[in-house]
């Protein structure tokens, strides 16, 4: 495997991680999963949109990051 190819996995993997992120924000914010439904239970749906927000966003960013990888290495 060449070193182009490496790199554009690298990429790609990164990308998937943070599409992972996003996704389990958005899961986190309408109270399910984990951390979302223990905070739903216990009366704190604001705190659980407020880390899913910062969840998607750190995601968005993880996201980005790994597209532009994918650009530099074509």
């Amino acid at each position: 495997m060449d070193d182009n190819t490496k790199r554009k996995l690298g990429a790609a993997a990164t990308m998937a991680f943070g599409a992972g992120r996003i996704v389990s924000g958005a899961i986190m914010g309408t109270g399910h999963g984990l951390i979302g439904a223990y905070l739903r239970n216990h009366g704190h749906i604001i705190a659980a949109r407020l880390m899913a927000a910062k969840s998607i966003k750190a995601g968005a960013e993880m996201f980005e990051d790994g597209l532009d990888e994918w650009k530099s290495a074509s």
